[in-house]
């Protein structure tokens, strides 16, 4: 896959997931098996929050040119995917997800992998 078509991809995921943070956080943790109160309803508006960064990352950094400015997109976004994978498989053991759970991982684990070979690869 293309550099720029991986973070074209990778921006409209963190897009998907700040939509769904942000315009309906008690959905998506209600999705996950979770019920929380205003302070983890403001966390999750701020996870939302970090999520349109990393939105803005992916959809403007396919737009680079510059060898520079690519490598540092990917090495962004591969420690943001690889940081919520931790994150999310650490809650998946110690808080009460369901199942629904194991589809970010996946998310995240693919991500994490694409953005990995990116990294490593020689050009």
């Amino acid at each position: 896959m293309k550099t720029n078509t991986l973070l074209l991809v990778s921006g409209i995921a963190s897009a998907f997931y700040a939509f769904f943070l942000l315009a309906a956080p008690t959905f998506f943790l209600e999705l996950h098996g979770l019920t929380t109160d205003a302070i983890g309803l403001l966390f999750i508006r701020t996870t939302g929050a970090l999520s349109i960064g990393y939105a803005l990352l992916g959809l403007l950094g396919c737009k680079t040119k510059s060898e520079d400015g690519l490598k540092l997109a990917i090495h962004t976004n591969l420690g943001g995917w690889v940081a919520m994978f931790f994150v999310m498989l650490f809650a998946k053991f110690t808080l009460q997800f369901n199942s629904f759970i194991f589809i970010d991982l996946g998310f995240c684990a693919l991500f994490s992998i694409l953005f990995l070979t990116k990294a490593i690869a020689k050009k």
